[in-house]
């Protein structure tokens, strides 16, 4: 009994030393940004915002094609309700069309041009310039995802009456915040549901993983 007992001991700790050399050599970065817009309506400043959290793990690389991060994004797109029962969205993407769904994952190491193991104890905030915007879009019908389209921010005052006065980034400890778009754009609901990732880099698709990441 006595050297079952060792050798369950030294099983053990051999598992245990095996992780703590997996986890060092394959360490998980995670962080939370912050992302702020704030609209200027001809006499009232509108804003929303949204906490997102990023995970990026490092992993083994067994094959050239796989890539050595395994990457992933918690939360919402920005909602900003306009007068007129009107809206601008900036969604978790980027692009003419929305097709660049990395867009919440690599934009803070785009913007502050850091190393990946140094963000997560970044502090502080910067403006984005327009080049480093999400896709914007506004939805006419919020129950009706064909109603949905791109707008662009140079384009916002003939379009919805606004002008875009600034997004801004900020490091934050805070929680991702909670899922409630939904409520505001009821078509995210059947939309999430029937899980649809249809992509065309020709047309803007509202799918629903630009505006959650759960």
């Amino acid at each position: 009994m006595r050297k079952f007992a060792i050798v369950a001991i030294a099983l053990v700790a051999a598992a245990i030393g095996l992780l703590t050399l997996y986890k060092l050599k394959y360490p998980t970065y995670t962080y939370r940004y912050r992302m702020a817009m704030e609209v200027d309506t001809g006499g009232e400043i509108r804003s929303g915002s949204s906490v997102i959290e990023v995970n990026v793990s490092r992993q083994p690389q067994f094959l050239p094609e796989v890539s050595p991060y395994d990457r992933w994004a918690r939360g919402q797109a920005i909602f900003v309700e306009l007068p007129g029962g009107k809206n601008l969205v900036a969604v978790l993407a980027s692009g003419a069309r929305g097709e660049n769904g990395d867009y919440p994952i690599g934009i803070v190491q785009r913007v502050f041009r850091a190393p990946l193991e140094n963000i997560p104890s970044l502090s502080g905030s910067k403006e984005l310039n327009a080049d480093q915007f999400p896709t914007l879009v506004t939805v006419g019908d919020p129950s009706d995802s064909k109603t949905a389209h791109v707008v662009s921010p140079s384009s916002l005052e003939n379009t919805l009456g606004v002008r875009l006065r600034s997004i801004v980034l900020e490091m934050t400890k805070d929680s991702v915040s909670p899922v409630t778009i939904d409520t505001r754009l009821p078509f995210l609901v059947d939309e999430e549901r029937k899980r649809i990732q249809i992509t065309d880099p020709n047309i803007f698709i509202p799918r629903s993983s630009i505006f959650i990441r759960r």
